[in-house]
């Protein structure tokens, strides 16, 4: 599996912007895995993903890897295309995709947004306790092009190692990250 993924169409980014499929592409991108196997891991009933899989395979995000002989069935083994995605610049420029990258970005930030309201009507944050509390970062930073990749890459591999790590007692914490470019240099 290669480490990233550069999205080169508005098909396949109209197939990342459901929250469904992107936690589907989380979920492949650990280790093949069949649809019914995943469903259990995001816990979700197996036929309500088939068509949200078959939508990801189809732009190019999913693939099949192996299938399997079982009990008179086939399984389909699929795994992500890469651990991560990135857009790529032309999809966000005027006049080519910019409505579908808007709609992404902004239904990504609606999930944060529901999530996080989720959280405090179960009383999760609000805590005195900094252990619970919610942790806000604004800020903007000078960075080359090689260090953006480089940040890129350190986030991606510490969500991915604190993803399984961790015991019962942890607090299962939501993470919403996004960096963009906020003027020439």
């Amino acid at each position: 599996m290669k480490n990233f993924f550069e999205l080169n169409s508005s098909d396949q980014l109209k197939a990342i912007a459901d929250p469904l499929r992107r936690r589907l592409l989380e979920a492949f991108a650990r280790e093949p895995q069949t649809t019914k196997q995943v469903a259990a891991v995001i816990d979700e009933k197996p036929t309500k993903l088939y068509h949200h899989v078959d939508l990801l395979e189809k732009a190019g995000l999913l693939k099949l890897v192996e299938t399997r002989q079982n009990r008179g069935t086939i399984e389909k083994y699929y795994q992500a295309v890469a651990g991560k995605f990135v857009v790529r610049k032309e999809l966000v420029e005027i006049g080519s995709g910019t409505a579908e990258t808007e709609n992404f970005l902004i239904k990504a930030l609606e999930e944060t947004t529901a999530n996080l309201r989720e959280s405090i009507e179960k009383k999760l944050v609000g805590k005195n306790d900094s252990e619970e509390a919610i942790v806000l970062m604004n800020s903007q930073v000078r960075l080359s092009a090689e260090q953006v990749g480089e940040f890129s890459d350190l986030i991606h591999d510490w969500i991915k190692e604190n993803t399984s790590a961790g015991s019962g007692n942890d607090s299962l914490y939501q993470i919403t990250i996004v960096a963009f470019p906020a003027s020439k240099k």
